[in-house]
């Protein structure tokens, strides 16, 4: 009885569930941070020093010819993310329906990304990120509205 009652104090504080706010936190911050890395790396891009940069220099030649979309698609995910993210926060069926359909996106894409030997410790945490939305919006899916 006094669990249903801190949720109910929970949610009348926050004014969504905890995994809920969970999920668009992390969703917010996955797209932010994502956008971030791809302002850096279009940065090094244009100085023309990518090659002997020694985090993205590796993956930049593994992938050669692919940059640019790939580039677009973490773009266009990150973007996502942030949408997402301010749907989870407000509470809404969309957003966890559309946050469930990104959460699948991410997991798919980057555990095909796991195979490419040059990228495994960027796309763990990404990995990471895409199971810990799902899973939080699974467990807080009664409370969207």
């Amino acid at each position: 009885m006094s669990s249903s009652r801190v949720s109910v104090k929970a949610r009348a504080a926050f004014g969504r569930s905890m995994p809920i706010t969970i999920a668009a936190l992390t969703s917010l911050t996955a797209g932010v941070l994502g956008l971030v890395a791809c302002a850096f790396v279009a940065v090094i891009v244009l100085q023309g020093t990518e090659y002997t940069t020694p985090l993205i220099g590796p993956i930049l030649l593994s992938t050669s010819g692919k940059n640019f979309v790939l580039g677009t698609v973490a773009i266009v995910l990150s973007i996502l993310h942030i949408i997402v993210g301010f749907m989870l926060w407000r509470s809404t069926s969309q957003g966890g329906t559309v946050g469930i359909v990104l959460a699948a996106v991410d997991i798919v894409i980057y555990s095909i990304a796991l195979f490419a030997p040059m990228v495994v410790y960027v796309v763990l945490p990404l990995l990471f990120v895409g199971t810990i939305m799902a899973i939080a919006i699974i467990f807080g899916w009664d409370t969207l509205r």
